[in-house]
């Protein structure tokens, strides 16, 4: 089974993880790196973005791997939201989104001076 890693000191990321369990429902793992173990994956990477590991050792960070996650959820809609955000096109924006929500969420719900990224 993939396993999704986040940052679990960070408030916003273990917000963010607790919700995908409980709406997403995707069959991947998600776990803090912190108790679970980094799964080979540089630690440097893991304070600035979820990362998934898959079954065959498969790395995708960011976007990617919250569309991957997606893509495996319990209902129809997010595995085609999922599916949705690989696109081409959709992708570069997610990923910039992405990147912006992780540059920022120490002021998000949840985050804390812990959650800020240098």
């Amino acid at each position: 089974m993939p396993v999704l890693l986040f940052d679990g000191d960070c408030g916003f990321c273990t917000r963010a993880a607790e919700a995908g369990e409980r709406f997403v429902r995707p069959r991947v793992r998600i776990a803090a790196w912190q108790l679970d173990g980094t799964y080979g994956v540089a630690e440097e990477r893991l304070l600035r973005e979820v990362v998934l590991v898959t079954p065959r050792g498969e790395v995708y960070g960011g976007a990617v791997a919250v569309a991957k996650t997606l893509a495996c959820g319990g209902g129809w809609a997010w595995r085609v939201a999922g599916a949705v955000m690989q696109l081409p096109g959709v992708r570069l924006l997610a990923d910039a989104v992405y990147r912006w929500i992780a540059a920022h969420r120490y002021r998000l719900p949840g985050g804390t001076p812990a959650c800020r990224l240098d």
